[in-house]
């Protein structure tokens, strides 16, 4: 890992990752990401800096023979995407090639969360979320300890209350990455639409957050609804401003709804995780730095670059 030019310096520095992507962060510091896209591996920075493997054998043709809960370490997985945490302390992976969430606990014991693998009639909608089909990308908890899935083929944002029943929360268009502020509104990226859509948690009422369609990036200190995103690999908030990478770029957007672009970075960002007014960002080519929130500053987009 390398400095990119943020303040507050940088995660398990000195190691190397081969990119990483999916990050989450706990209230107690420890990092959980995606390493990849070719170790299949689930990773974790402990708030000591340490680095370690929570899930994930690397096997390319995964034969699992698991019946859960078994070793997370010994399990399989094929195209880990996104992680998140629970309130609980357990380390949450979404798998899009399994179509499956699992959750890990302490000792990397691996459970099923949702999704079932295989054909079936119907979504599962108000079942068991381990009985239901789910394209599981994006994952976030909002602090009643709900889960939402974006399941992209399904074209609807999940949730899997904390009896584990599964709901379809909104339709949407190929949703991808996604995040939940404490009181449960959702910030979804729609693939298809190149946008950030904001489901309330009041009535869920879907409005466009960010985003005009295009493939570019444009607009900044204007309104975000009228810039364009182009594509976004992570979202995270902090309850009033909503940051985002757009083409690699990191993004935010204010309370008011004005969309600005944050400086000092020259990498390719493919994650975004807040905690304890910080920001962390991972990137495509095996970077987590962190960054006070309050020293951000903004500047015109740029190009980002990614395996500089």
């Amino acid at each position: 890992l390398g400095n990119v030019g943020l303040p507050n310096g940088l995660v398990a520095a000195g190691t190397e990752i081969s990119g990483a992507h999916g990050i989450a962060v706990s209230p107690e510091g420890r990092v959980g990401y995606v390493e990849g896209p070719w170790t299949r591996k689930v990773r974790e920075v402990n708030s000591d800096g340490n680095l370690a493997t929570r899930a994930g054998d690397g096997e390319i043709s995964p034969s699992n023979t698991c019946v859960f809960p078994c070793s997370a370490l010994a399990y399989s997985l094929l195209s880990p995407y996104a992680t998140a945490w629970a309130p609980n302390g357990n380390l949450y992976v979404s798998d899009r090639a399994l179509n499956q969430v699992y959750s890990i606990d302490a000792s990397n014991t691996i459970t099923l969360v949702a999704g079932r693998r295989g054909s079936m009639t119907g979504n599962g909608d108000g079942g068991p979320a381990t009985s239901a089909k789910i394209d599981a990308n994006g994952i976030a908890f909002d602090a009643a300890g709900n889960l939402y899935i974006a399941d992209q083929l399904g074209n609807a944002v999940r949730k899997v209350d904390a009896s584990g029943t599964i709901t379809t929360l909104a339709t949407t268009a190929a949703p991808n990455a996604l995040a939940a502020d404490a009181a449960g509104n959702v910030f979804v990226y729609e693939r298809d639409n190149r946008r950030i859509l904001k489901i309330a948690a009041s009535d869920q009422a879907v409005t466009t957050f960010a985003g005009n369609g295009s493939t570019e990036v444009s607009g900044d200190g204007g309104k975000a609804i009228d810039a364009g995103i182009g594509a976004v690999g992570g979202i995270a908030t902090d309850g009033t401003t909503v940051y985002f990478s757009s083409n690699g770029r990191i993004r935010r957007v204010t309370g008011t709804g004005k969309i600005e672009s944050i400086g000092g970075w020259s990498y390719y960002a493919t994650g975004l995780a807040i905690r304890s007014d910080t920001l962390y960002v991972a990137t495509q080519n095996g970077r987590i730095v962190r960054a006070p929130l309050a020293q951000l500053v903004t500047q015109p987009a740029h190009v980002a670059h990614d395996f500089d």
